[in-house]
């Protein structure tokens, strides 16, 4: 990292309206970070804050989950989807408070990546970790973090970036010297996000072939680029030596791209955290992953 970038690493961790996990989201994550956890003690904890349990049974509900039957409480949702599915979904849910009610054009985008890497995991049965849902749900909290940052910047990124047809990041890259999945990682370092996050989430418009999380960081780069593109929006495809690493075959990309046109036109007409994990009953097309090239 150059001195600029650290210079500026420095400014944003020291934002005073950087977002930041509530003291009971904390407290919750930390209980469900106990796999013995007392369950009379977790669904206290839970119910004590109003906000959090309707944002959790939101995303609950929500196409992310796909349940067949509707959750009415907490309760119920650690009964029927266990600790680790319940620590998800409470991360979901505080991205939820921090994006839905800011940039539309951001929130729509991680919702339909969310629900594309929800699909695409059961279609094709990939074996990644099992918070990928949430990775692509938190993707571009960077551009959030970049907004509240500061407001002339944006809009200079975003001047940029129009008047030379360029991938936000890009743009970014130009104006701060560093782009939202490098900012996103600085905000998640202070949240102690888990490495299965941050990882693919931090190298989302990056070129490195990581050592871990190798599949999971592709898949990411697979899902934004192709909902971007779905939504006509300029994007940068993933590294050719990326995919081919993870043993994705690039050709599937028009197929998932039409997919995903169906998946934008009814996340985008639906209200917040509505729809059904496949549009018309359509699934996306498998990708048939080939075994990760050992590194």
């Amino acid at each position: 990292m150059n001195v600029q970038a650290l210079m500026l690493k420095k400014k944003i961790q020291g934002m005073e309206n950087l977002p930041t996990l509530s003291a009971s989201v904390t407290h919750i994550l930390r209980l469900l970070g106990d796999e013995n956890v007392n369950a009379s003690k977790l669904h206290e904890a839970l119910n004590r804050d109003p906000s959090i349990c309707a944002d959790m049974l939101k995303v609950t509900n929500s196409a992310l989950f796909g349940l067949r039957q509707r959750v009415t409480s907490v309760e119920q949702a650690t009964a029927l989807l266990g600790l680790r599915a319940v620590r998800n979904i409470v991360w979901s849910a505080s991205v939820v408070s921090v994006i839905s009610g800011r940039e539309k054009d951001v929130w729509l985008h991680s919702y339909s990546c969310a629900m594309l890497m929800h699909s695409v995991i059961r279609s094709s049965n990939l074996q990644v970790a099992d918070d990928m849902e949430v990775t692509a749900l938190i993707h571009d909290i960077g551009r959030i973090v970049v907004m509240d940052f500061s407001e002339l910047s944006n809009r200079v990124i975003n001047d940029v970036a129009q008047r030379d047809l360029l991938p936000i990041h890009l743009a970014e890259r130009q104006v701060l010297s560093a782009s939202h999945d490098t900012i996103a990682d600085w905000l998640l370092e202070l949240w102690n996000m888990s490495p299965s996050v941050r990882i693919p989430v931090s190298l989302h418009h990056q070129e490195t072939i990581p050592d871990q999380y190798l599949l999971e960081t592709a898949l990411l780069q697979l899902v934004d680029y192709v909902d971007l593109r779905a939504r006509g929006v300029p994007a940068s495809p993933p590294p050719p030596p990326l995919l081919e690493a993870a043993g994705i075959d690039r050709a599937i990309i028009p197929e998932l791209v039409a997919y995903q046109e169906a998946q934008v036109a009814q996340v985008d007409g639906n209200s917040f955290l509505a729809g059904t994990a496949d549009a018309h009953g359509s699934r996306p097309p498998s990708l048939a992953v080939r075994a990760p090239q050992r590194r």
